[in-house]
């Protein structure tokens, strides 16, 4: 059991959220500071140019993804082969369609020559979260391009939540 729990430590939510904790506490610093110049330029100016000075403070308030750290990230097609389970029931949801494709990628049934590894879903717990990770990533503009043709998606991974890129509309199925 302990040698179980060793294999897993790096896995464990907890130690993703100590690992992305540098990242949010980087931006949360950096809100602060912009509000901070927000607040000194309007104290201190009195003229035409203080919009424009605020609007350059407010713009770097926006907090971003970017402050945190990425679980992981990945490139995949998502081709007919991911569209069918293995008995060759075609599947009816994009959150499926993209679960098959990790599926199909770490347990090897098929790899497009456009996938590209992930460090998180190569476990089946992980494939689970799916769902609820990529539920507000995808537009309906998106659904139906993964439905009904053969794109080549940019994925990036949060612990909270996930961002879906369409690289490349492909094929029709």
């Amino acid at each position: 059991m302990a040698k179980d729990s060793a294999r897993n430590a790096g896995k464990h939510p907890f130690i993703v959220f100590l690992t992305t904790l540098p990242g949010i506490l980087t931006g949360i610093a950096s809100v602060i500071g912009a509000v901070a110049g927000f607040y000194a330029l309007k104290a201190n100016s009195e003229d035409s140019q203080t919009e424009d000075a605020i609007e350059s403070v407010t713009s770097n308030i926006e907090v971003d993804r970017r402050a945190s750290k990425p679980v992981t990230t990945y490139t995949a097609r998502l081709s007919d082969k991911d569209h069918k389970n293995k008995e060759g029931f075609s599947l009816v949801s994009p959150l499926q369609i993209i679960r098959w494709d990790r599926v199909n990628y770490h347990n090897q049934y098929h790899r497009d020559d456009e996938d590209t590894n992930d460090s998180m879903f190569e476990l089946l717990s992980n494939r689970s979260k799916i769902d609820t990770l990529f539920k507000a990533a995808i537009s309906p503009k998106e659904a139906r391009t993964i439905l009904n043709r053969q794109p080549i998606v940019s994925v990036t991974v949060w612990s909270d939540k996930a961002e879906l890129k369409i690289i490349d509309e492909g094929p029709p199925l």
